[in-house]
């Protein structure tokens, strides 16, 4: 873990965290205090030691606040310093996050060529633990993006399990947005209260989740983990052993993130198909959150979405190269199946897809690439193949179709996936 950041959103590669975002909070912002400067310094100054950062507020001061407000004290040096961070302009982002790699995105309706703004990081946090703060903020005082690492800092001290599992680089799609979510959850509600108390003119630094565009689905992936993250950790741990408790146990699944108490036990799954051509080279499991977020890229309301979401219990994405995926999912009832199977026909038909010897074909725009999906409901499972290649598609979906999950493997996908390189920070995007 010595070589993981934690806590950051670094857009471009991202798996994603973000803390409080310019184009998620009100533009205004007060003036940092100015209780002197604090300058390079070689040696710690208490528990922080300075590189490189000239700091226009009293750090061991905010450090101070900040143990109280969390009820964690430091164990040990928290090395801060000062970077440029230049904001990269628009680009095409690199269609992964989390565990999602291409040929998931472009199962999920989510792959595009489409520039996009990357984002700027305010601050990011690294084992150690070491801070790394921007040297101009616009968005927030960098009072208050220190404040949010710094609790990143005493999380990274005090050995919570969230963090080492939110930095291990071995968790799915909706476990590392579950994960990381109660660890940004802990950040965001700190700072909010450091906010409350002592910049109370600030912009808020809680994220929130206005939309969700394909061009963007890396960023609006990483602002839903904070966003839902700070939800649950406002409902469900409010006091300082709660967090703790939260952060040692925390939970599995983003149905248990967007519903907390739900059981979210989940039910087997049958083995993907796997023949002499067709090899699964990696499994991801996208989840509830997921699977709203993928609906929201591809223009369903918010409300569309949560609803041909709920009712999720299990579901994994299975790659077969770059070419195709197997995509089971698993629902509370035939009720819910069926909800998500015609809202996900629906997306596909809003994509102008066509039906070609019972496979359909979604056609290319100047962005998004052409590819082939089948959808198949038995009972409370629903099956999607998909992929760029004709050939793949018809022969998984042709495989899976004899499949029961009577045969299932005991193989949990979250114990068998790995998920994108993690890092953790404080980012501010452009709408």
């Amino acid at each position: 873990m010595q070589a993981r950041a934690l806590l950051a959103v670094l857009l471009l590669v991202l798996a994603g965290c973000s803390a409080p975002t310019a184009d998620t909070a009100p533009t205004t912002s007060a003036p940092t205090t100015t209780d002197g400067p604090t300058t390079t310094d070689a040696s710690p100054d208490g528990p922080l030691a300075y590189e490189d950062a000239a700091l226009d507020y009293d750090g061991q001061r905010v450090l101070d606040r900040v143990e109280r407000l969390r009820g964690l004290n430091a164990t040990g040096v928290i090395r801060v310093s000062e970077a440029a961070m230049t904001a990269l302009g628009a680009r095409d982002l690199p269609d992964r996050a989390l565990g999602i790699r291409p040929a998931g995105a472009v199962a999920l309706g989510l792959k595009t060529n489409a520039s996009a703004p990357a984002g700027t990081t305010l601050g990011v946090t690294y084992a150690g633990p070491r801070i790394v703060l921007r040297e101009d903020v616009d968005a927030y005082p960098q009072e208050l993006v220190f404040a949010h690492e710094l609790v990143h800092a005493l999380q990274y001290q005090h050995d919570f399990a969230a963090v080492r599992m939110g930095t291990s680089g071995l968790l799915d799609t909706d476990r590392a947005l579950a994960v990381r979510g109660v660890v940004e959850g802990d950040a965001q509600s700190t700072a909010l209260a450091y906010r409350n108390r002592y910049l109370p003119n600030a912009s808020r630094p809680v994220v929130s989740l206005s939309s969700v565009e394909r061009e963007r689905w890396q960023a609006a992936f990483s602002s839903a983990y904070y966003h839902y993250g700070y939800e649950y950790v406002r409902e469900r741990a409010e006091t300082p052993d709660e967090r703790n408790a939260v952060l040692r146990s925390p939970p599995n699944t983003t149905r248990a993130l967007l519903h907390p108490g739900v059981n979210d036990t989940k039910p087997a799954l049958a083995d993907p198909p796997r023949t002499d051509s067709l090899t699964p080279v990696r499994y991801d499991t996208v989840g509830e959150l997921g699977i709203r977020l993928a609906l929201r890229a591809n223009d369903y309301s918010k409300d569309a979405a949560a609803g041909a979401a709920f009712g999720w219990r299990n579901d994994r994405m299975t790659y077969y190269g770059a070419n195709a995926v197997h995509w089971r999912t698993a629902w509370q009832n035939e009720t819910e199946a069926a909800a998500f199977a015609a809202a996900w026909r629906g997306m596909l038909d809003s994509r102008n897809a066509t039906t070609t010897d019972g496979l359909l074909a979604v056609p290319a725009t100047d962005t998004t690439p052409r590819f082939y999906a089948a959808i198949d409901r038995a009972g409370d499972r629903v099956t999607v193949v998909s992929g760029t290649n004709e050939s793949a598609v018809r022969a998984l979906a042709q495989d899976s179709s004899s499949r029961s999950d009577s045969s299932s493997s005991s193989t949990d996908a979250s114990e068998t996936s790995a998920s994108a390189d993690f890092s953790a920070s404080l980012t501010s995007r452009s709408p």
